[in-house]
């Protein structure tokens, strides 16, 4: 515990005890430390678009935690360290791709990852969390960093001596400018009727619009100091886990009242199983059976027929997904059998859910062949297929009960958003889309220059065969017209953004268009 000197009437210095919060032995440091990243992320980010600063601001941040662990003594749970690797995965994506929707997702990723890290430091096992304590971990974080951040100030601080040394200086120059400003006024007024040239010099002084410098400078300020609230309540939060011996929640259990019967869940299971067993005949018969079948037989055009439907069964899948984990909750097995049965009933459910998200596969394909890829269409492309392993996962936890669902769901969403990473969606949509405008002479040029500057370098080099197209009836845009404007935009966001906006996709996409010819 620190100690402070403290003057007693008699001259004598004794030592002041300086309080602790929540059991951390240096607030100030905390605090100080909280204060610098809020600077940084000040520096970082205040009206400027993000890029290579999202992972340096990332590894100031794991270096200020690690830091204030190594000095309060808190040792990193090892086993809870894992979410460092796809939060910098995630962090130095946001520097790598520049689709919008893309970095919103890294950039939530990043966050919820971190709290995730920061809950977890000390104490706590994340694989043993249900899925409700995984999707609440950031609002608890949140709330944490909220209430623990109040006493940083006070024990950091010894106002009593600053107050004491406030009053032998700050307070006299106070009532001094009081008293001098209405002598100012005064005398400005009469110097300003006597001389002309001294009135218009006082004018242009007073006359300054200083109100919008000031209200940015408040705003940032303002920014900075809830920054640093929630980073040191976070911290505190982090460092003080293990000491506090938080218990880890037990597994949630409905009383037996509100738990379902075993023949009402089965009754729903068998019921849902045949009216999906009867769409999956329809399936084979018709959707993989090919198109003579359904010209045949219903008089459909196996277009008509296909490129419909894929948002009504990835629907009917998540809704799926949710009647299975809510009545493997709430349903009563008090024997083997029942158990055997549900685990059964379930299996086969999953199974009629995969061939379903295979039929809304299929569709999408057919209707990505005839329309050509839009970013919703690749991104639910992609969610189908981690949905699916979803399932699996579900379908293994359902049979090994000891196994949690929830880390496994979890690690499929990162799974989902690492995979639109590595796929690069505005490359790989004006790739597919470029591809089909050779084979069918049919392209939305309007929506390919639309897309972010990672599609930027593959659409310079097909300018050259690109049509006009035409945005309203009367307006026709050359391709180069276009690509002139994001040139532009791009030197402008350049000398907004400085070194820390650097974006490796932004980058790229300058230099493709800067060495297009005549451009």
């Amino acid at each position: 515990m620190t100690a402070l000197p403290v003057t007693t009437p008699a001259g004598r210095d004794e030592p002041r005890s300086r309080p602790t919060i929540f059991g951390v032995r240096a607030p100030s440091r905390v605090l100080s430390a909280a204060l610098g990243l809020a600077l940084v992320a000040d520096v970082f980010f205040y009206d400027k678009p993000l890029g290579v600063s999202v992972l340096l601001f990332t590894l100031l941040l794991l270096g200020a935690l690690w830091g204030l662990a190594r000095h309060e003594g808190v040792t990193a749970a090892r086993s809870n360290l894992w979410p460092v690797l796809p939060l910098l995965f995630f962090a130095a994506m946001v520097f790598v791709r520049a689709n919008a929707f893309l970095t919103f997702l890294n950039v939530t990723a990043c966050l919820v990852l971190f709290s995730l890290l920061a809950s977890f430091w000390a104490a706590g096992r994340i694989e043993r969390l249900g899925l409700p304590a995984f999707l609440g971990v950031p609002l608890k974080a949140a709330g944490n960093a909220l209430y623990r951040a109040a006493p940083l100030l006070p024990a950091s601080f010894d106002f009593q001596a600053a107050r004491e040394r406030g009053g032998r200086g700050l307070l006299p120059l106070l009532r001094g400018l009081f008293i001098a400003l209405p002598i100012l006024f005064l005398f400005g007024t009469l110097l300003a009727s006597a001389d002309l040239v001294f009135a218009r010099y006082l004018e242009h002084v007073t006359s300054l619009d200083i109100t919008p410098a000031m209200e940015a400078v408040l705003r940032r300020a303002v920014t900075v100091l809830c920054v640093t609230w929630l980073l040191g309540g976070l911290f505190v939060y982090a460092l003080v886990r293990a000491a506090e011996k938080v218990p880890e929640a037990p597994p949630v259990s409905l009383p037996a009242a509100m738990r379902l019967g075993f023949v009402e869940t089965a009754t729903v299971l068998c019921s849902v199983n045949a009216l999906f067993l009867l769409f999956v005949a329809v399936q084979f018969a018709y959707l993989f059976g090919g198109s003579a079948n359904v010209v045949t037989a219903e008089g459909f055009t196996y277009a008509e027929y296909a490129r419909r439907g894929f948002f009504e069964l990835l629907a009917v899948s998540v809704l799926t997904l949710a009647l299975i984990l809510g009545l493997h909750h709430v349903v009563n097995r008090d024997s083997k059998v029942k158990v055997a049965a549900f685990n059964a009933m379930g299996s086969l459910l999953v199974g009629l859910t995969l061939i379903l998200l295979g039929s809304a596969m299929k569709r999408m394909l057919l209707y990505e062949a005839a329309y050509g890829y839009t970013e919703l269409r690749l991104t639910v492309h992609v969610f189908m297929i981690w949905l699916a392993v979803t399932f699996v996962w579900f379908l293994v936890t359902l049979w090994r009960r000891t196994i949690p669902f929830a880390i496994g769901a979890f690690a499929a969403g990162l799974g989902f958003l690492a995979t639109l990473n590595v796929l690069n969606p505005d490359a790989y949509i004006t790739r597919q889309n470029l591809a089909r405008y050779e084979a069918t002479r049919h392209i939305d040029v309007d929506y390919l220059l639309s897309l972010s500057e990672d599609a930027l370098p593959q659409i310079v080099r097909a300018a050259p065969r690109l049509p006009a197209f035409a945005v309203r009836w009367s307006d026709t845009y050359l391709v180069s017209d276009r690509l002139k404007e994001r040139t532009q935009q791009l030197e402008r966001d350049q000398a907004a953004g400085g070194w820390s906006a650097f974006h490796l996709a932004r980058w790229r996409a300058y230099k493709a268009l800067t060495e297009m010819p005549g451009l």
